[in-house]
């Protein structure tokens, strides 16, 4: 995922445009592949961190109603998200900040550790610090009331 990342990050990703209308991913090489997914995941987990879960229900929603996703998106997360092309600069644009910021990809690629000579002691190295997840997001999503409303009396 990290190599995926990286690349993405170079400007080596896929367009949203095609992205979307991929309907599987026979036609990629396992390298466009992983492209692909890394790139899906990492646009969902932008919507589900960085604006409130509610808007990516709605989205979920809309796109189950086959709502076009331009129109979708809009429907969600109002403006400025009423194109997909506008979801897809103001991703990478974030995407790039973060990694500048040293949130994302602190580390480069893991190398091949030195061989150690056969006299030298194992060395002390201290046990990682478990890290703290931040408690999952409640939804509260309230069920529709019925409202009165004036009733139809004509005829046809």
């Amino acid at each position: 995922m990290d190599r995926s990342l990286r690349r993405i990050l170079k400007g080596d990703y896929i367009s949203f445009d095609e992205m979307t209308v991929t309907e599987d991913l026979s036609n990629y090489d396992t390298s466009q592949a992983e492209l692909w997914y890394t790139q899906a995941y990492s646009v969902v987990d932008y919507l589900l961190n960085t604006r409130p879960r509610d808007e990516f229900y709605k989205l979920c929603n809309e796109i189950k109603a086959k709502t076009p996703l331009y129109q979708a998106l809009y429907r969600a997360y109002g403006m400025p998200f009423n194109k997909v092309s506008v979801l897809e600069n103001v991703w990478l644009h974030d995407l790039q900040k973060a990694y500048r910021d040293g949130k994302i990809l602190q580390t480069p690629p893991a190398a091949k550790p030195a061989p150690r000579p056969a006299s030298a002691a194992p060395a002390m190295v201290p046990a990682p610090r478990p890290t703290k997840k931040p408690a999952p997001q409640q939804t509260k999503i309230n069920k529709l009331k019925l409202v009165p409303t004036n009733s139809y009396r004509g005829g046809f």
